[in-house]
């Protein structure tokens, strides 16, 4: 995602394809994000914890990024032309930079899913345990 903004001005289709591929493998893991929460929740449970996870990612990701984005696009504009109109190459690198804060973003989100890799057997069995209790 990040070769797809900074090829803009070099290769006009490159960052269409490198897009095109990133969003596909940022989406590949949304089938087993919920995978993992159903593991670690016991049944009854489910439900609420599969809208919970909907919800906070899409309140942390959807909603505030763009805002985020635009703030810090706007800041980059004033420090760029702080008297003058900005012109659109100001404008542009601005924005462009501004995404740049996803790119960290995707990279910490990264190393927590990771982290929860570590975690999600020992939990899974947990869950396996209680369920069976409750059975009994």
């Amino acid at each position: 995602m990040a070769l797809a903004m900074l090829f803009t001005d070099i290769y006009p289709v490159a960052p269409f394809a490198l897009m095109f591929f990133g969003e596909i493998a940022l989406n590949l893991n949304w089938a087993i994000v919920a995978d993992m929460s159903l593991y670690v929740v016991i049944p009854p449970r489910r439900s609420t914890a599969e809208a919970f996870q909907i919800l906070i990612s899409h309140m942390f990701g959807d909603a505030g990024s763009p805002y985020l984005v635009g703030v810090i696009s706007e800041s980059l504009k004033r420090a760029s032309s702080p008297t003058e109109s900005p012109s659109l190459r100001v404008q542009f690198r601005s924005l462009q930079y501004a995404l740049f804060v996803t790119c960290f973003v995707e990279v910490i989100g990264g190393i927590f899913f990771l982290l929860t890799s570590l975690y999600i057997v020992k939990d899974k069995q947990k869950v396996d345990r209680a369920i069976t209790e409750a059975e009994v």
